[in-house]
C-alpha cells in the first residue's frame, strides 16, 4: 500500500519553502502571491515527499495528504521561527532585484 511520507524530507521541505518563498517573492509582494508560492511549493514538495518514501509511486490522496502536512509544516516554521527572526526579511533584502510581486 502506498500511504508513507517520509518526516525527514517533511522537515526539511518546511524548512526551505519559506526562504525559497522569501526568494522568489519580493518584501513588499502582496501576501496573495507569497501564499500561492508556498502553496505550490508544497504541492511540489508533498508530491516528491511522496514519490521518493514509496518507490516513485504517487496516489492522489497521499499526494494530497503530504501537500497539506507540508504546507502546514513550513507554515508553521515560518510563523514560529523565521518570521520572528526575521530570516526571510533579510533573504528578500539581499535579492531586492529579483522576484514577483
Amino acid at each position: 500500500m502506498i500511504n508513507q511520507i517520509d518526516p525527514g524530507l517533511l522537515a526539511i521541505a518546511a524548512t526551505l519553502i519559506p526562504m525559497i518563498t522569501a526568494v522568489i517573492t519580493k518584501r513588499y509582494a502582496h501576501s496573495g502571491i507569497k501564499a500561492v508560492t508556498t502553496l505550490a511549493l508544497s504541492a511540489l514538495a508533498g508530491g516528491v515527499n511522496v514519490a521518493l518514501a514509496n518507490n516513485g509511486q504517487v496516489v492522489l490522496d497521499t499526494w494530497l495528504w503530504g501537500m497539506l502536512s507540508t504546507w502546514l509544516a513550513s507554515v508553521g516554521v515560518y510563523v514560529g521561527i523565521l518570521r520572528p527572526s526575521q530570516v526571510t526579511v533579510k533573504l528578500q533584502e539581499k535579492t531586492a532585484g529579483f522576484g514577483v510581486g
